[in-house]
């Protein structure tokens, strides 16, 4: 079910899911997604790496790329994220992608047992 949802994304106009690989052995290692947003020309960015290849650079540099793509050729002017506060390796990885911090929208996401403020990065395409 899980793969079936993300190889759907693309053909229900929601997005786009990749694989992240290792550039050593070509094995997948994690997840990197791009979501529409109902505003025109916006995508959220998320991903995740398992946690073997974790902190050896593979989140920021699928971030890196698959932002460029999206700002160089599928139409989009911005593409954001958002983390949750104490997670400091999300926020480290979209740094050193060259996101910039914008604020925190206070009690923004929706969890089934809880609810949380979402720290809100961004990458816009140059004018």
């Amino acid at each position: 079910a899980f793969i079936e949802r993300q190889r759907s994304r693309f053909d229900n106009g929601e997005g786009l899911s990749l694989a992240i690989s290792s550039s050593m052995t070509s094995t997948a290692i994690g997840l990197i997604v791009l979501t529409l947003r109902p505003q025109n020309g916006v995508a959220g960015v998320g991903y995740w790496v398992v946690p073997s290849q974790r902190g050896q650079g593979h989140a920021p540099r699928a971030v890196r790329l698959v932002t460029q793509w999206a700002l160089s050729y599928a139409d989009l002017s911005r593409v954001e994220a958002w983390v949750e506060p104490d997670n400091s390796a999300s926020q480290h990885v979209l740094t050193s992608a060259g996101y910039e911090h914008e604020g925190t929208l206070r009690s923004f996401l929706s969890f089934p047992t809880r609810r949380a403020d979402a720290m809100v990065f961004s990458f816009v395409a140059a004018p």
